[in-house]
């Protein structure tokens, strides 16, 4: 009864599908209108400059309508100045470009032939007015030409004289003179150090719940200390970062006095504190479900957050409170607490029970995280006609390590995530165990015109300790469904006993998604997801993996992407797997 009221469900899905898919394509259609000419680029140096002249051409960008061949040129020529100027930010101070108008039976092609002759080099670099300090690497003799590595190093040249003591220190580029017959480019800076400063005390304004000695303990310099403009952004940026404050910016005063002393005026604008959030998703495999939580992150004063969540699905309901404490015994640590009670209805098992946890999460430098606690769960687990009562503690045990340009929609960088959860059976008949996951997942950009993305997941778990019957079932590994392996229902890639699923000791998954961002707004994805759960200890590799496949369509927002998956199963199953699955949620799938 379950799975025919989630088919029949599917037909709304599929509609929605096709409705935004087609609404892309129609839009594509009215973008591919162009004008009456074409447009190439002839002799850049790479394809990427290429690109960048062509996105200078009036004519490629708005087209224009069928005119004679002269005056087509003289439009061309209008173009000329800005891509001389891109060529000669690129170090080809020489370089020519002439527009030229080729016939052609339908119409014409306007073509930009670029002569970009001899990429220039960095000759003498020197200081106007001031002693030239220690150089960024960028500026060495040799290095390519290239404005925006100058004003970079420039730039860098800045933070570094602020973080010596120079709050007010400007490094900017004077003036680039070139030399045709080396051929090179001689770099002047103007440099101003402006006075040397100690930090002075620190004052904020606009506080309104949060407790001032919080912040005050969170500052990472001491008064009198030689000013360091880097501390001053990295306790900005963790400020903001903490989600406490839609405002925090500290600074210097204008003008410094006699004594050498910068005091800090930091002027911020608390976020309020609580937040109210409902989402929703359908699944073929699974219904329809809804997430609501209740946010206060600011619980005590001392930037506490307190989470109040229910999710409610056809085969789950769950409620939750969690609770965090930043700052727990040292700067870098938070103490963390969740208690949470639930009830799953699957086709594997169903499973009724509470469980709670406490524990520290510490963060280290260079993107890693630990975290350790002490947990306890009750419940009673029922699977083919057989019921058992369940009491465990257990030692949640955590690493994670990240290195993502953005944690929602991420373009490139990694995660691994390494899970380890001793278990000791509390009753008299059931042996301990130890549960262990490892996921990795790889972002990269390969591609920005078009705006081509891929993202590849792997994730390996294992049970020792204890055979698979003494192992509670909701404890167990299943593979399958939206946040596994799509095209195939929940939880069904798992050992079965006359034809009940029974999960496994071991898992092996693999996804691989390619995404394409069309639009600010509109992107899709093709994707491939495998895996299977095994009754192995650890998983074995040879063990034959069932594989799915996709598309989707993206609407990204800012809470993320509503995600419209269809994936086939590619190792269908007769009489098990449905011919395809819809999933409709929010999010990446991984």
């Amino acid at each position: 009864m379950y799975r025919s009221r989630a088919r029949r469900r599917a037909a709304a899905g599929a509609l929605l599908a096709a409705a935004i898919l087609g609404g892309g394509c129609a839009a594509g259609s009215a973008r591919q209108r162009a004008g009456a000419a074409r447009v190439r680029v002839d002799g850049a140096p790479d394809r990427a400059v290429a690109r960048d002249l062509l996105a200078l051409s009036n004519i490629a960008a708005y087209g224009v309508e069928p005119m004679p061949a002269a005056h087509l040129e003289r439009r061309a020529s209008r173009d000329v100045a800005e891509m001389l100027r891109l060529l000669q930010a690129q170090g080809y101070y020489a370089a020519r470009v002439e527009p030229t108008v080729e016939p052609g039976r339908r119409r014409p092609t306007v073509v930009f032939r670029v002569t970009p002759g001899e990429a220039y080099v960095i000759g003498r670099v020197a200081a106007v007015a001031e002693p030239l300090p220690e150089l960024p690497g960028a500026l060495a003799e040799g290095r390519p030409a290239r404005f925006a590595a100058i004003a970079g190093a420039a730039r860098t040249l800045e933070r570094r004289l602020r973080a010596q003591g120079y709050p007010y220190a400007v490094a900017t580029v004077d003036r680039i003179e070139v030399d045709p017959a080396e051929p090179q480019a001689d770099v002047f800076l103007r440099i101003a150090r402006g006075p040397e400063a100690v930090f002075g005390p620190v004052q904020f304004e606009g506080l309104r719940r949060l407790r001032e000695g919080w912040l005050r303990d969170a500052v990472p310099w001491t008064e009198g200390a030689v000013y360091n403009a880097d501390r001053v952004e990295r306790y900005r940026g963790e400020m903001l970062q903490s989600g406490l404050f839609t405002r925090f910016d500290p600074a210097p005063p204008p003008e410094l006095g006699p004594d050498g002393i910068a005091p800090v005026t930091i002027r911020l604008r608390e976020r309020r504190p609580r937040t109210v959030s409902v989402s929703a998703w359908y699944r073929t495999d699974e219904g329809a479900g809804v997430s609501l939580f209740w946010l206060h992150r600011n619980f005590a004063g001392g930037a506490e957050r307190l989470r109040v969540q229910g999710d409610f699905s056809e085969p789950s309901h769950a409620a939750s409170v969690a609770f965090r404490r930043p700052r727990f015994l040292r700067a870098d640590m938070d103490f963390v607490s969740d208690l949470r009670g639930a009830r799953d209805r699957t086709d594997a098992y169903t499973s009724s029970g509470v469980r709670a946890s406490a524990g520290v999460e510490r963060q280290w430098p260079r993107r890693w995280i630990t975290e350790a606690g002490l947990a306890g769960r009750l419940s009673r687990v029922e699977q083919a006609d057989r019921a058992v009562e369940v009491a465990l503690l257990s030692l949640p045990l955590g690493v994670l390590w990240h290195d993502l340009d953005d944690v929602g929609d991420p373009t490139r960088g990694g995660r691994v995530v390494l899970q380890g959860e001793p278990f000791a059976s509390l009753g008299r008949d059931r042996a301990g165990f130890v549960r262990a996951r490892a996921t990795g997942v790889v972002h990269r950009r390969f591609a920005r015109s078009p705006d081509l993305r891929a993202a590849v997941r792997l994730s390996l778990g294992a049970i020792a300790g204890a055979d698979r019957p003494s192992v509670p079932a909701d404890e167990r590994f299943y593979a399958g469904g939206g946040g596994s392996v799509r095209g195939y229902a929940h939880q069904s890639l798992a050992p079965r006993e006359d034809g009940v699923v029974t999960g496994g000791r071991s898992l092996t998954e693999a996804s691989f998604e390619l995404r394409w961002r069309a639009t600010e707004s509109l992107g899709a994805v093709a994707f491939v997801d495998g895996g299977t759960a095994m009754d192995t200890a650890v998983p074995d590799l040879r063990e034959r993996l069932r594989w799915g496949a996709g598309v989707g369509a993206r609407y990204h927002t800012g809470a993320g992407p509503v995600r419209l998956d269809v994936a086939v199963p590619l190792d269908r199953r007769p009489g098990i797997d449905a011919s395809w699955q819809l999933y409709l949620s929010v999010g990446h799938a991984f």
